[in-house]
């Protein structure tokens, strides 16, 4: 008798366990690290691969199925970024989106744009052939019409136009994005840049992996966190910056979860 009661407590167990699991969002992530760039213009960085690395591990211990593309060119870019949109879709509309860059950015024409490995840029106009803009992922996350869009950028390093070639300006634009549901987290405040870093890693991206897996921390609180933190280790040099029209709580790590 006893022993009967014993297997129906662990099939409700399970049961409830699984029926959690199946309750859950689905997460999906594009990751994309560009540091093998070349060039008079695009000086290598060091640290976007370790740190697209870094972040695909987080986001999968926070429930994330990440796909992560290195020292991408621009067919491969926008490739990634197409199945991104794709798979975001078949998601359904419950379902969260997470885009996150280390690179090369910078903004000109009037957007922001993320630079493949491999791109000729010698003036503004070059931006509209030879690299990815931030639109254009935003525009597919918009289109698969799930409930919320993650993009985080670490990509304000320089600006890699050159005089006299140089009518952009510096790191990346501020975004206004109307819809709802939509968070965006820069690595530095528009117009400004960013610290590569001189560890394995941007100190962006060490204080986000951070701040990610606490449990119960909301994520306006987590990238409050990453920016007080990241104010400190550059010794005031650097503001991150976000902006955000979330219409309800988002954890990466909710605080009953056991992982």
């Amino acid at each position: 008798m006893h022993f009967t009661h014993w297997l129906g407590a662990i099939a409700l167990t399970l049961a409830l366990l699984t029926g959690a699991r199946a309750e859950a969002e689905p997460r999906v992530a594009l990751v994309i690290g560009n540091g093998g760039y070349s060039g008079s213009l695009l000086q290598p960085l060091k640290n976007p691969v370790s740190d697209a690395k870094l972040m695909a591990a987080t986001l999968r211990k926070a429930g994330f199925k990440v796909v992560v593309v290195e020292d991408a060119g621009l067919r491969e870019m926008k490739i990634a970024i197409g199945d991104f949109g794709a798979a975001l879709s078949e998601a359904g509309r419950d379902a969260t989106g997470l885009f996150f860059f280390a690179g090369y950015g910078v903004q000109g024409d009037g957007g922001s744009y993320l630079i493949p490995v491999g791109a000729k840029l010698r003036r503004t106009m070059d931006l509209n052939v030879e690299t990815v803009a931030l639109d254009m992922v935003m525009n597919q996350m918009h289109f698969a019409g799930n409930a919320v869009n993650i993009a985080i950028i670490d990509a304000g390093r320089n600006n890699p136009l050159a005089p006299p070639y140089r009518t952009a300006s510096f790191g990346l634009g501020e975004t206004r994005y109307t819809q709802p549901g939509v968070f965006v987290g820069y690595s530095t405040v528009p117009g400004t840049t960013a610290l590569d870093g001189d560890g394995s890693h941007s100190p962006y991206v060490s204080a986000l992996a951070n701040a990610m897996l606490t449990p119960g921390t909301d994520i306006h609180q987590v990238f409050e966190t990453v920016r007080r933190e990241v104010f400190q280790r550059t010794g005031e040099g650097q503001v991150t910056w976000d902006s955000s029209t979330l219409v309800a709580p988002f954890f990466f790590v909710p605080k009953n979860e056991i992982n």
